[in-house]
């Protein structure tokens, strides 16, 4: 009988013959079972990191949403602001206008409610006269300040007497 090692041989040539030299050592089959496993892990890390990422992105779209809603908000503000800054601009410029036209005229009112009170119109001192004259600007009563006039203070004029326009929104605000 042949002896052991020979018919080991052989089993082994016939074995590389049937499979082409294919068949993976026992050594290879772990190391395959272990690189299997540590893809596994590390699959489960990159889902919880993704999982992770997910909610960031989720919170800065609700971050960012609120922002929007907050700029809306301020520019609704803003708008309203600049509205209402406007709408005191040209109200402002028609009472200019109305003004200058009016002071030719209310100068002779001046003189003449001066004269009807005994007063100087150029001093303001009394004459010691009193003129009893009957006209619509001399009755002696002032007019109450209209309830669309903007109270003015002297801190808040320019050199032309008019009040800035920073003073102005600042009372409307």
């Amino acid at each position: 009988m042949p002896d052991l090692e020979t018919l080991s041989e052989r089993v082994s040539t016939l074995e590389q013959t049937l499979t082409d030299g294919e068949i993976p050592a026992l050594q290879d089959d772990a190391e395959l079972r272990r690189t299997t496993a540590d893809l596994a892990a590390r699959m489960d890390e990159l889902e919880t990191e993704l999982d992770e990422l997910d909610a960031a992105v989720q919170a800065l779209r609700g971050y960012v949403g609120n922002i929007r809603a907050v700029n809306d908000d301020v520019e609704r503000r803003v708008d309203a602001a600049l509205a209402k800054a406007e709408a005191c601009q040209s109200d402002t410029s028609k009472r200019s206008f109305e003004t200058g036209r009016n002071r030719t005229a209310s100068r002779s009112n001046r003189v003449t409610s001066a004269r009807q009170f005994g007063m100087d119109s150029e001093s303001g001192s009394k004459t010691g006269r009193q003129h009893s004259g009957n006209d619509s600007e001399g009755s002696g009563r002032s007019n109450p300040p209209s309830p669309y006039e903007i109270p003015r203070t002297d801190g808040d004029r320019t050199e032309s007497g008019d009040r800035s326009l920073t003073a102005r929104l600042r009372e409307l605000l």
